[in-house]
């Protein structure tokens, strides 16, 4: 099966299978659960496949001090919620540290997402098959020097998908 789901991210068509029904991958330390609901859920609801392939916990990789952590989970066929913060140091004795949030809901298209909320803060998100990539960080998530682009990897499960409150 997860073959299958290999071949349907590469496809595009990993929205549409995680909410189609069937059996769930297990996979990223997930086990297999029943089948996921047949309709869309709210985009207010925490409802869907715990095993979907988009979520998770990563972490920024190869920028050294300059940490940066996205949690995503998806809450619908074509929508998902991301929760994030990022820092840049140039001396952190000194105090000399930036950081930026990011949170909010995203349209899911294939295999990417563009984020941007109201304060004018835009992200773009690739995912790939052992992580995923973000790109074109617009100035308005935070400090001076605060960027989300880079590689992450997958380190864990969503801190999203625990708890419905977080928004």
């Amino acid at each position: 099966m997860m073959r299958t789901w290999k071949i349907a991210i590469l496809l595009g068509l990993a929205p549409t299978l995680a909410w189609g029904g069937g059996e769930p991958p297990a996979g990223h330390g997930r086990p297999a659960h029943p089948a996921a609901p047949a309709g869309p859920a709210a985009p207010s609801t925490i409802e869907g496949p715990e095993a979907s392939p988009f979520n998770g916990r990563y972490e920024r990789i190869g920028t050294g001090q300059n940490e940066a952590v996205l949690d995503i989970f998806q809450v619908g066929p074509d929508r998902i919620r991301l929760k994030g913060s990022a820092k840049w140091v140039q001396d952190a004795e000194a105090g000399k540290v930036n950081t930026g949030v990011v949170s909010g809901t995203a349209p899911l298209e294939r295999l990417k997402t563009h984020f941007e909320n109201p304060n004018g803060c835009k992200l773009d998100i690739l995912f790939q098959s052992d992580g995923l990539k973000v790109e074109k960080t617009a100035t308005a998530c935070g400090g001076l020097n605060v960027t989300f682009d880079g590689e992450y990897k997958l380190v864990g499960p969503s801190e999203l998908g625990r708890d419905p409150s977080v928004r």
